[in-house]
């Protein structure tokens, strides 16, 4: 039986950016560290002009000091990378038969996001069911998720740090050969230092924020947007709900582990189900969900 081919990619532009983004990155910390090594360093410092005194132990300590703040940088991007190619948690291609059942973990869970109509949720590009929080990486501009995140704020740091130091050598050394026409290599890596700078610290903050808050970017960005949660409420809530009083279920130490339905059957749990006859017992445990 022929197999249908995967679907054509649904955002050709985003795609396209995030295979061009890294080798122009690649390009400009090159062209960073030709400029710290060639002209500011060996043509500069160590070699100097006929009316400029040469500074060995600047022209030794500059670019070791560069080398030395480049390799985390290019170990954590390296490492990033080697996540999002290998192992980034992507949601496999699925086939249109999934649709009439969904998977029996998402009815073990005590939320998901649902539809409507209280069902999961559907994927008719993946032709699949969609685990909560997931995003197609087309439409997110890249695959930063929960494996890779750790790796892109080091990165982020990194270079922030790394632009810092680029900004703040080119801006002395620019101001210093003002008086006999600057070089144009100062000038240029100046301008990129000083804009990853500024990107790298909003990068940084903006991550941060959304990591400690628990949010993704769509997210941040659909605040104003209503979602539907499938919630699995406790057995006193459902009679409360009801208008009955709560009633026990069946004993959590009479199954085994591997048969509870919910976290809530947990023997652990086994004290939601005491002092039933406690009159404001319901608000007590919606109080402590």
């Amino acid at each position: 039986m022929a197999t249908e081919a995967p679907p054509a990619p649904r955002n050709k532009a985003s795609l396209a950016t995030a295979r061009v983004v890294p080798v122009v990155l690649a390009l400009i910390v090159a062209y960073a560290t030709y400029v710290v090594i060639g002209p500011l360093t060996i043509n500069y410092l160590l070699n100097a002009p006929h009316d400029v005194r040469p500074r060995i132990a600047a022209g030794i300590a500059i670019p070791i000091v560069w080398l030395f703040l480049l390799i985390p940088v290019a170990a954590t991007y390296l490492r990033l990378l080697l996540v999002v190619f290998l192992d980034p948690g992507y949601v496999p291609q699925g086939y249109d038969e999934l649709r009439q059942e969904p998977p029996p973990d998402f009815w073990a869970r005590d939320v998901y996001v649902c539809d409507a109509n209280g069902s999961p949720i559907w994927c008719d590009y993946c032709r699949n069911w969609k685990p909560d929080r997931a995003h197609h990486n087309q439409d997110v501009g890249g695959v930063v998720g929960e494996r890779s995140l750790k790796f892109f704020l080091q990165f982020l740091f990194y270079s922030m740090i790394l632009s810092t130091y680029l900004t703040a050598l080119m801006a002395f050394f620019v101001h210093e050969t003002l008086h006999r026409n600057a070089n144009v290599h100062f000038c240029v890596a100046l301008g990129l230092g000083g804009f990853f700078v500024l990107f790298t610290l909003g990068m940084v903050i903006t991550t941060v924020q959304y990591a400690g808050l628990g949010w993704t970017t769509i997210e941040q960005a659909g605040r104003g947007n209503s979602i539907h949660l499938a919630v699995l409420l406790p057995p006193e809530l459902q009679a409360a709900l009801n208008g009955s009083a709560p009633t026990a279920p069946p004993s959590a130490f009479s199954r085994g582990h591997d048969q509870f339905t919910s976290e809530i059957d947990d023997p652990s749990h086994s004290s939601y189900f005491s002092n039933t006859g406690t009159k404001n017992w319901p608000l007590r445990r919606a109080s402590r969900s």
